[in-house]
């Protein structure tokens, strides 16, 4: 049975998009390690890993049958993650019919069996990867926070490719 490699994201628009790319080039160096591609970034709700084709149908019904609420996210802090030598802003606080909506929409995958992390919910954008040490701008704050306005999500393809992952929406909702 072929799989493919799936997840389910906050996946920018234009405007937003060319925000974040003009945030991650003021960061230049405290981004040190390998930048990820404009068009590669995003906000992970639920990562799926390899899913058999003939299961997307279902990922498909679950979220159209969740009803995602529009919430405006702010992303008020840089982070260097040691252990998976990330790089990412991150949402020092998010609304609580946000969180809510985030734990159902994971009970709902994993009652439908399908296998995703049981840590909570943590709205990051990776910005860099390979980041080999913490920068020596000790800063975590990002003045003024990014707002992301949430309006939807959307169910991506990822596809290793020789410079890293190339993705594809294959459904917004």
């Amino acid at each position: 049975m072929r799989t493919r490699r799936l997840f389910f994201a906050l996946w920018p628009d234009d405007i937003q998009r060319d925000a974040l790319r003009s945030i991650v080039e003021a960061l230049g160096p405290v981004s040190a390690g390998r930048p990820v591609p404009t068009g590669n970034l995003h906000v992970t709700l639920a990562f799926l890993g390899a899913v058999a084709e003939d299961r997307i149908p279902s990922l498909r019904n679950i979220a159209a049958a969740c009803s995602c609420p529009a919430a405006d996210l702010v992303f008020d802090r840089i982070a260097w993650w040691p252990r998976a030598r990330l790089r990412c802003l991150e949402a020092s606080t998010l609304p609580g019919a946000f969180v809510s909506f985030a734990q159902a929409f994971h009970e709902d995958l994993r009652r439908a069996g399908f296998k995703i992390e049981r840590r909570p919910f943590r709205a990051h954008i990776t910005v860099a990867r390979n980041v080999p040490s913490a920068p020596s701008d000790p800063s975590t704050l990002l003045a003024p926070g990014f707002v992301w306005p949430v309006r939807g999500m959307a169910l991506v393809a990822s596809t290793p490719t020789p410079d890293g992952s190339a993705y594809e929406v294959l459904e917004r909702f």
